[in-house]
């Protein structure tokens, strides 16, 4: 993993670069020892490995580009930037076995490599929650209602998404300092990612017993297809939680030479592409699109009349709850920020707001 080992590097030679490094002819793919003063890398980069990780990701990508036209399910863009990324990530890495002594490749292959996942993540939530509003009667699973668990874990993955940007994009600067505090602020974005999804899988253990103990009466409900359905789920997840406990061992091990994880692109390599390719495979073998089926398997969107209409309703809320303080009195519908007008259009859409 190529950023780590920039991090070992400079915390090595920063100090001591005119009286102990030295700077090395590259081989003709730009090699030097990992001691020399110009090394990007802590092991000789496998190009094979690379490209074949970067070819496979490419498989998965165009299945689940097609899968997303052919089942008509519009938020697997998702996936699709998840396997993006992660091809992105292996075709820079694979540029960047063969040219070295370029930085560049070495950060941003290291970027997408470390972001991609979380769109994985925000996937498998959002499906979650379609299913939970596709075949649960009152559309919640414990106090988790469906389009509020939409919101809640994919804004708590685009924070963790925003957090690990921050601290990748410390990790490659020049100054150790900063490097050490990026180091850090991206281990807090990978604990709180490993956080929020140990969350969501005890949701979707819940749903699974509610399945096969017959709990949810749904037209909708095979049991068979959406026990499988959850427990693919649940297992790129579990993928997903292997690679943050490597990246937590990694970072945690701090950018020194007894840091055996720096020393070998194999670990990034099965510790890291290859549960995130086994991830995106089993979707691609179980893809959502075979079970939620139809209109009613989506959120219900607003129209842009219902948009408007509602806009206004809620202005007049907030105008009736002003004139309501004014007078000292109480909104006589029982509601503290909406007027009739606002619940009789909620009621006539059957919608509260576009989901996600």
């Amino acid at each position: 993993m190529a950023t780590p080992t920039i991090l070992f590097l400079r915390s090595e030679t920063s100090d001591t670069a005119d009286s102990e490094c030295t700077t090395a002819v590259p081989d003709k793919y730009g090699y030097v020892p990992p001691e020399s003063c110009n090394a990007n890398y802590g092991y000789y980069p496998n190009f094979e490995a690379n490209l074949a990780f970067a070819v496979l990701f490419g498989i998965t990508l165009a299945a689940h580009f097609g899968q997303a036209f052919f089942f008509k399910k519009v938020y697997a863009w998702v996936a699709v930037m998840g396997a993006s990324w992660e091809l992105v990530a292996f075709a820079v890495r694979t540029y960047g076995a063969h040219n070295q002594q370029s930085l560049d490749y070495v950060v941003i292959g290291t970027l997408f490599l470390l972001l991609a996942p979380l769109w994985l993540n925000a996937f498998c939530f959002m499906t979650v929650a379609r299913l939970v509003y596709y075949v649960v009667e009152d559309q919640a699973i414990w106090r988790f209602k469906a389009g509020r668990m939409t919101k809640i874990f994919v804004w708590l993955d685009i924070i963790s998404f925003l957090v690990q940007a921050i601290g990748g994009t410390m990790l490659s600067q020049e100054e150790q300092d900063v490097v050490d505090i990026g180091q850090k602020v991206y281990m807090a974005g990978v604990g709180f990612q490993l956080a929020f999804i140990i969350v969501f899988l005890a949701i979707i253990v819940k749903f699974f017993l509610m399945i096969r103990a017959n709990e949810v009466d749904s037209p909708h409900a095979n049991t068979r297809r959406v026990s499988i359905l959850l427990g693919s789920l649940a297992a790129c997840l579990i993928l997903i939680i292997i690679r943050i406990i490597y990246r937590l061992i990694e970072f945690g091990e701090g950018a020194n030479e007894d840091n055996e994880l720096l020393h070998s692109e194999w670990y990034a390599i099965c510790l890291d592409g290859l549960p995130m390719l086994l991830a995106f495979l089993v979707l691609n073998v179980v893809h959502p699109g075979i079970v939620l089926k139809g209109p009613e398997s989506e959120f219900p969107k607003l129209t842009r009349a219902e948009k408007k209409q509602l806009k206004q309703a809620k202005k007049d809320a907030k105008l009736q709850a002003k004139k309501d303080r004014k007078e000292g009195g109480k909104n006589v519908y029982g509601y503290e920020n909406m007027t009739p007008n606002s619940h009789e259009l909620l009621s006539d859409t059957g919608r509260t707001s576009p989901q996600v």
